[in-house]
């Protein structure tokens, strides 16, 4: 009895063990598990047809569109902190607007360094707080 009841003292401890370790190996925070639609980036808008968008995968991988290519890699989160690794894109030409999108949109990404919510968007901002990208949930 003294046996299991040792080994009951021990599941709390081995809950913590498995959550760490799953942390560790860069899980994604369930609410960033989403597809996400840029509705703004730098504060100039979008181009209403050319969708940037990303999703975050649980194994630490983004992908999307920057309104023109297919792009995909890796991405780091810590608690509020994130961080994109390198990205790999498609190389199509589109139309001169959508083209300064993507490149504002990858611009931001690899400027972003934290994140937030505010109702439902999500918000991704540079070392110093400025909002970068303003997202919403896409269902």
């Amino acid at each position: 009895m003294s046996e299991r009841l040792g080994l009951l003292g021990l599941l709390p401890a081995l809950i913590c063990i498995a959550l760490l370790g799953a942390c560790a190996q860069g899980t994604m925070p369930a609410p960033l598990g989403d597809n996400w639609l840029v509705e703004d980036i730098g504060g100039r808008g979008v181009v209403d047809r050319a969708r940037s968008t990303i999703a975050f995968d649980d194994q630490g991988r983004v992908s999307g569109s920057g309104g023109c290519n297919q792009f995909n890699g890796s991405v780091t989160i810590e608690e509020r902190s994130l961080t994109f690794g390198p990205l790999a894109s498609t190389r199509r030409a589109c139309t001169g607007a959508v083209m300064d999108q993507e490149d504002r949109f990858f611009v931001a990404l690899d400027a972003a360094r934290t994140y937030r919510y505010d109702g439902s968007y999500l918000f991704l901002s540079d070392q110093s707080g400025t909002d970068l990208l303003r997202l919403t949930r896409l269902d």
